[in-house]
């Protein structure tokens, strides 16, 4: 659905079914009253006492301005909608709605050739965001859905970006297993923070197990600071020299060391 398409009012949308609920949303698929197939978006409904006003229209506006075929878009946005004090994003809906590494869960095998396609259009939608001095801060499994139907990603949830603070007010992440050391300090980020959660992303996808991730809390942070990462034979046996060089680039302590998503670009795996 293309946003001129949608110019109605928040009462002619048709809630169908609840698609996921975070922090500070709650996302539901949708429907224009009086189609029974197609018109359908994904409404994302954020709370006032979770996020201001401010922030979600922050959020909105951004959104608005980006047009890359994998970053979702966002038609409109209704404020004190479907109730006071809650605000509803109307954006595009993710046709099949799953995450890349279901998607590539569902399939009996996948080659190298596979991941290499979705990572660089990551890194493509990455390069476009951050020549624009954006950075998505928030990249996960859940935040990168597969379009079934084009079979391309769609990065999605941009709240992070607009919810970036000063330095010394940062709060280290909940979730770790993707987090940059910076995030784990509480030290600045940039788009270098997006540059390692894609790197822990193509590890994952590669040999099925997470760098950093370990038994405990304290564990899975002291190997994140000590950038300690390696490549098992038992995983990485036949995986190519040229990923595993790529992944040593993006996967760095610091943050200007890392390579930028135009350079990772020009790997040789991506030719």
């Amino acid at each position: 659905m293309e946003s001129e398409q949608f110019a109605g009012k928040y009462v002619e949308l048709e809630e169908l079914e609840e698609l996921g609920a975070g922090r500070f949303a709650r996302v539901c698929r949708a429907r224009e009253k009086g189609f029974e197939k197609g018109g359908e978006v994904a409404l994302k409904q954020i709370s006032r006492s979770k996020q201001p006003l401010s922030l979600t229209r922050a959020e909105y506006h951004l959104l608005r301005s980006m047009r890359h075929d994998n970053i979702v878009r966002a038609f409109a946005l209704f404020e004190d909608t479907p109730k006071p004090d809650m605000d509803t994003i109307v954006l595009e809906l993710v046709n099949g709605g799953c995450t890349l590494f279901a998607h590539l869960g569902q399939r009996v095998e996948y080659t190298e050739a596979t991941v290499a396609k979705y990572a660089g259009q990551l890194l493509s939608a990455l390069q476009w965001l951050h020549s624009r001095r954006q950075a998505h801060l928030d990249l996960k499994p859940e935040n990168i859905l597969v379009d079934g139907e084009a079979d391309v990603v769609k990065l999605i949830d941009f709240g992070e970006a607009v919810r970036a603070v000063p330095s010394d007010e940062v709060v280290p992440p909940v979730d770790l297993e993707f987090a940059a050391p910076e995030l784990v300090l509480g030290k600045p980020t940039g788009s270098y923070t997006d540059v390692w959660a894609i790197g822990v992303f193509l590890y994952v996808s590669l040999s099925g197990l997470s760098p950093f991730l370990d038994d405990s809390i304290e564990e899975t942070t002291a190997n994140i600071l000590k950038c300690d990462f390696c490549f098992p034979d038992e995983y990485f046996k036949e995986i190519s020299t040229d990923v595993k060089h790529l992944l040593e680039t993006l996967l760095r302590l610091r943050g200007e060391d890392r390579a930028t998503a135009q350079l990772a670009l020009t790997s040789p795996w991506f030719k």
